[in-house]
């Protein structure tokens, strides 16, 4: 695959995006699986993942990070350094940070792999937001939100919440397919 006929002139595409949110683990994580097209393409070697906390008890923190390159001929070049860890924004009470790294031996043709995992500390719920359209054509894509089935109340007024609500908008031609099962489950297949 050397251009994405739907994303002409594309530096990269996703070939693969998936973006997970388990409420009953605090957790959010992300896999991409992303193919350079062009010397530019290259740039998106470079990962960045923010992570902080907040003077209202609200954390959370990355485990899992992990990448690699894969060239054309098969090759696999596994990300083995240290993430570099700086200071993004620090105010009254809370602290924004940021862990980057870069994949290795990136060249054009090779398709770039990374996952990590958010773990949001103590007992708090953070709903999902799904940034389909995004700077890269994503050939496909899977979100999936395994929602709580345990009464949440609202961390300002402590009420309990009624219920749980989504919107979506999305371009003509993209379709989202829902499908929940007994228990907190709920995804969303997004597919053209």
């Amino acid at each position: 695959m050397t251009a994405e006929p739907k994303a002409p002139g594309a530096a990269a595409v996703y070939l693969y995006r998936e973006e997970t949110t388990i409420d009953a683990d605090h957790t959010y994580s992300i896999y991409v699986r992303l193919k350079v097209l062009t010397e530019k393409g290259k740039d998106y070697a470079n990962v960045s993942v923010q992570y902080g906390s907040q003077s209202d008890g609200f954390s959370y923190s990355i485990e899992s990070l992990a990448g690699r390159t894969v060239h054309s001929d098969g090759t696999v070049i596994p990300f083995t350094g240290k993430p570099y860890q700086r200071l993004i924004e620090k105010t009254h009470g809370s602290k924004t940070m940021e862990k980057a790294f870069t994949l290795p031996s990136v060249e054009v043709g090779s398709i770039l792999e990374y996952r990590y995992k958010l773990h949001f500390g103590g007992n708090w719920l953070v709903a999902p937001t799904w940034t389909v359209q995004q700077d890269l054509f994503m050939r496909k894509g899977y979100f999936l939100w395994k929602a709580t089935v345990e009464r949440v109340s609202d961390s300002a007024s402590h009420k309990l919440s009624k219920g749980i609500s989504w919107t979506h908008t999305l371009p003509e031609g993209i379709e989202v397919k829902r499908a929940t099962s007994k228990g907190s489950f709920d995804k969303a297949i997004i597919s053209s």
